[in-house]
């Protein structure tokens, strides 16, 4: 496993310095690329993305089912059953622009409480609910702990290139 780590960081540093120009964007210096170079840059972004995810893997502990019933493998095995195909339907459709005046990014996961009898919709905190199907999938299977990956999102948690 140190060795995959190893080998992650340094792909990670190859791309770091083509990271960054914008938040979740590649900036690639060329607006065209012959085919190999084409080809080339599609197996390093897929590189990337295996070891990021390994390094992912190796920061968090491992799930040690401490709980019986753990909300988090619960979810995760619901959603990895549903299949990335399937499209959860929301209950209820609140138009973007009355999330937009509230200050609410219309595209968030959005949470409600009930006080004084009126239902009240906020932004969500950010968890593994918003995760890619693929890598909930491939952290769930890699035996992490499905909780302590939610609470290092949810902190904002900072994974260094080190």
């Amino acid at each position: 496993m140190e060795q995959h780590q190893e080998q992650a960081t340094d792909t990670v540093g190859k791309i770091m310095a083509l990271y960054g120009a914008a938040p979740d964007t590649v900036t690639m210096m060329r607006r065209e690329l012959p085919i190999d170079q084409y080809l080339a840059a599609i197996d390093l972004l897929r590189e990337l993305g295996i070891d990021m995810t390994v390094r992912l893997a190796c920061l968090c502990p491992v799930c040690r089912h401490c709980a019986e019933d753990c909300y988090y493998r619960n979810y995760a095995e619901e959603r990895l059953q549903e299949g990335e195909g399937e499209e959860r339907e929301a209950d209820l459709l609140i138009p973007a622009n009355l999330l937009e005046e509230a200050g609410i990014d219309p595209h968030c996961r959005l949470e409600a409480t009930v006080a004084d009898g009126e239902i009240i919709f906020y932004a969500a905190t950010p968890g593994i609910e918003d995760m890619p199907l693929f890598l909930l999938g491939s952290l769930y299977e890699a035996g992490v702990c499905l909780f302590a990956l939610d609470k290092m999102i949810a902190t904002g948690e900072v994974i260094g290139n080190e």
